[in-house]
């Protein structure tokens, strides 16, 4: 009897652990599937800082992982002289935006990133930004920080060894590049100018025959754009010319979603935003 009692406890206990291990792999696979169904956005603005700290400002984001961050090393760490910055997401975004700002004094020696990347520069500052559509946020570089001591040493040690009459000659070499630089930068911002008065021109009368003319729609592909994307597009062509308050009353949806269809559409070069006044006017290019 003794026998029987463990061997019919043993399979009770069996079972019940059985049902435990169903009833998690049930929470965890609903739980997968909620979350597969979330449409996931971003509107980032990063700033990474010498010490491998990273800041978001202000996101834009349904994703509580790029929440709350200030002068934080989540996403970095070092190894030796080399900072890697890795902000990857295993979220697949609708559509997201990101703008980096790196360090004045950084070497980068690997980026990994969205395909559609561009470079700014500011005031001496890179700037990296971003943008996809239907995809994760991958953001991996690979860089080092120059220290700006060892930098002003180098320049002093330089010119320690300058004689009077090489200083003479330095100066004078310096003066006529500078001049040749000038000479070119007179050239290049007039035909910078003339670019601008025709492009102003061009403007003008768009704006007066009400044309699509200077949109190529070979250029892009706008079948592949998301839905709404495509609605302002066609809502452009048909208007011409028209106030942001008046695309959103047109098409009824929330005023951040506007914003951002609207600015991944700037970015892309599809569309163009004037103010006049407090009023925004769109159009396309």
């Amino acid at each position: 009897m003794t026998n029987k009692l463990k061997e019919k406890r043993k399979k009770i206990i069996t079972k019940i652990i059985f049902i435990f291990l169903i009833l998690f792999i049930s929470i965890i696979y609903s739980q997968d599937v909620f979350s597969s169904n979330v449409n996931y956005y971003a509107n980032l603005n990063i700033t990474l800082f010498n010490d491998g700290s990273i800041s978001i400002i202000n996101p834009d984001t349904n994703d509580n992982e790029f929440k709350n961050i200030y002068h934080s090393q989540k996403f970095t760490s070092k190894n030796k002289q080399y900072w890697i910055l890795n902000i990857t997401s295993n979220k697949i975004f609708e559509n997201f935006i990101f703008k980096l700002t790196l360090p004045k004094n950084i070497v980068i020696n690997y980026i990994k990133t969205t395909p559609h990347l561009r470079f700014e520069n500011q005031n001496s500052q890179l700037k990296l930004i971003g943008i996809g559509e239907n995809k994760p946020i991958q953001i991996i570089i690979q860089y080092k920080i120059d220290s700006s001591e060892k930098v002003i040493q180098k320049i002093d040690n330089k010119f320690s060894f300058f004689t009077p009459i090489n200083l003479i000659i330095f100066s004078s070499f310096m003066l006529f590049v500078l001049i040749i630089i000038s000479f070119l930068i007179f050239i290049i911002l007039k035909k910078k100018i003339k670019k601008r008065k025709d492009k102003s021109n061009g403007e003008r009368d768009f704006n007066n025959k009400n044309s699509l003319s200077l949109y190529n729609e070979t250029k892009i592909d706008t079948s592949k754009l998301p839905i709404r994307q495509q609605e302002i597009i066609k809502i452009l062509k048909k208007k011409g010319k028209i106030s942001q308050k008046e695309l959103e009353n047109l098409m009824e949806i929330p005023k951040s979603s506007i914003s951002r269809n609207l600015r991944t559409l700037e970015i892309k070069g599809i569309i163009k935003k004037e103010r006049l006044g407090i009023t925004n006017y769109l159009y396309l290019k």
